[in-house]
């Protein structure tokens, strides 16, 4: 019966780093603020080159989004959509080791969110490279930290077990640029050209 109980435990332990594996090891926040819904484009049977995420907060005054990105090229990215008078920006976390595409309220004059997103909101950009599955958090911090120094700034995050029943594409992983150039990106416009000689 020990054998079976200490078992268990190596696989409940496995199981739990797992589930963490795929970001940072981090606890849920007290208080949670979540759990959050967040969508994105529908994907029949090509993905679109204009990615969009509907983001609706469980709670109010959300300040930032973001979602793990596989291109790190900025300039593949254009025309971003998102709440008004908030930046964005493609840049690399070192917390987590991994690119990301965030949305943020700049912080006023005493650190405070001017411009927080009390209801629904929409982000996205286009980008031309074929799609994979990501990541996304919400936050409070004012920063395009997808996870901030102050844990409690986190208010929700896919990779917490709220969001481990929920499909991909409605509220568990979204679509995001995987980097790899689409079969019509590769081919050069002589070649294109060509083709048709």
């Amino acid at each position: 019966m020990r054998v079976v109980a200490s078992l268990t435990v190596v696989v409940v332990s496995a199981l739990g780093a797992l589930l963490l594996g795929s970001g940072p090891a981090l606890a849920q926040p007290q208080p949670y603020l979540g759990p959050d819904s967040v969508r994105c484009e529908p994907q029949p049977p090509y993905h679109p080159m204009d990615y969009w995420y509907s983001v609706t907060p469980a709670t109010a005054a959300r300040c930032d989004f973001h979602v793990q990105v596989f291109d790190e090229v900025g300039s593949n990215y254009s025309n971003w959509i998102g709440p008004a008078n908030w930046l964005h920006a493609v840049h690399f976390d070192a917390g987590s080791g991994k690119w990301w595409a965030s949305w943020w309220s700049p912080p006023d004059s005493v650190g405070g969110c001017p411009y927080p997103m009390n209801g629904p909101f929409v982000c996205g950009f286009t980008n031309t490279t074929l799609s994979t599955w990501g990541e996304w958090t919400t936050t409070i911090d004012n920063s395009w930290d997808p996870f901030p120094v102050s844990a409690q700034n986190l208010a929700d995050w896919s990779g917490f077990p709220a969001h481990s029943q929920t499909a991909d594409g409605y509220g568990r992983m979204v679509h995001v640029p995987s980097g790899i150039p689409t079969p019509t990106d590769v081919r050069s416009w002589g070649s294109i050209k060509a083709l048709y000689r």
